[in-house]
C-alpha cells in the first residue's frame, strides 16, 4: 500500500522556540513528566540531540505497548523545523513499517503556529488502519494541548 499522509496545523500562545523545545528537542522527557501514567522513562540512547540521535521511550507498567525508538533524520532548530522517525516498537504492530514525522512551528505574534504532517509507512502487503490513526492524532493532540497548557503557566520554562 502507498504512504499514507495526514496534516495537521495549530495555533497555540507559546512562542515557537518555547513549543518546539518542549515537543520536538525534550519529547523524550516531557512526555514522562506531562503523563506518567503512559510513559515511564524516556533517553538519549545515541547521539548529542542532533541529527542522528536516537530516543527510546519507555510505556508505563500496563500499557499496552512496551517502548518506540525515535530517530531525528533532519533538524534546523534555528528555524525550529524537524524530521524524525519512529522506526522501532511495538506501536508499530505488525501492519507498520515507519512513521515519518515532519514538524515546524513558525512565530505568530507572541505565539506560534505550528503544523505537523505524518507518513505512515506500512509493510509490503500491509493496509493502514485509519481508525487507529485517528484516535492516535486525538491522543497525541490532547497531549499537546497538555503541554501547551503547562507552558503557558510556567512562562520560565523553556524560554
Amino acid at each position: 500500500m502507498a504512504v499514507y499522509t495526514v496534516s495537521k496545523e495549530d495555533e497555540s500562545p507559546v512562542a515557537a522556540h518555547r513549543l518546539f523545545k518542549a515537543l520536538v528537542l525534550e519529547r523524550h522527557n516531557v512526555l514522562v513528566k506531562a503523563q506518567p501514567h503512559v510513559f515511564s522513562t524516556g533517553e538519549i540512547i545515541e547521539g548529542d540531540g542532533g541529527v542522528g540521535t536516537v530516543t527510546k521511550i519507555t510505556f508505563a507498567p500496563g500499557h499496552p505497548f512496551k517502548y518506540m525508538l525515535h530517530r531525528f533524520d533532519e533538524l534546523d532548530v534555528a528555524n525550529c523545523y524537524c524530521k524524525y522517525t519512529l522506526f522501532e516498537g511495538d506501536v508499530l504492530r505488525d501492519n507498520m513499517e515507519k512513521v515519518v514525522y515532519e514538524v515546524k512551528v513558525e512565530s505568530v505574534g507572541t505565539g506560534s503556529k505550528g503544523k505537523i504532517t505524518v507518513h505512515y509507512h506500512p509493510k509490503p502487503g500491509c493496509s493502514v488502519n485509519e481508525e487507529e490513526i485517528k484516535l492516535g492524532q486525538e491522543k497525541a493532540h490532547a497531549l499537546y494541548k497538555q503541554v501547551e497548557e503547562y507552558l503557558v503557566a510556567n512562562p520560565d520554562v523553556f524560554a
